[in-house]
């Protein structure tokens, strides 16, 4: 949460954000610069599940690629380690009923040499 919130405040220049804590942790502050900027680089507004994605600039840097992914786990998903009969693996995980969403997610991790699966959830 520290991380995005920092990220918030150095790029967008924000010297206050309001932190509601609730069952989960969210912030809330109200800027068009910051609303401008996030619709050019394809951000949408209204409801989203249709239109999640990931943005093609974020697709086309490796290190934003990895920045993306880390405040995607951050924010969204979970890490664990599972036991297998002599090893121990690490598991990240994240759930989303957006199929676009999920695709991309995983061509970016198979992008930067992981070999992800996707599994649907009865």
């Amino acid at each position: 949460f520290q991380e995005v919130l920092s990220l918030y405040e150095r790029h967008f220049d924000m010297k206050f954000l309001r932190i509601l804590r609730r069952l989960a942790i969210e912030f809330r502050f109200q800027s068009k610069e910051v609303q401008n900027i996030l619709i050019k680089v394809g951000f949408v507004r209204g409801k989203k599940l249709d239109y999640l994605f990931i943005p093609k600039f974020v697709f086309e840097n490796r290190e934003y690629m990895k920045c993306f992914l880390r405040g995607l786990i951050d924010t969204d998903g979970n890490v664990y380690w599972r036991h297998s009969v002599n090893h121990y693996y690490l598991i990240i995980c994240w759930m989303t009923t957006s199929k676009r969403l999920a695709n991309d997610i995983k061509k970016s991790l198979a992008s930067l040499g992981y070999h992800p699966n996707k599994y649907r959830v009865l």
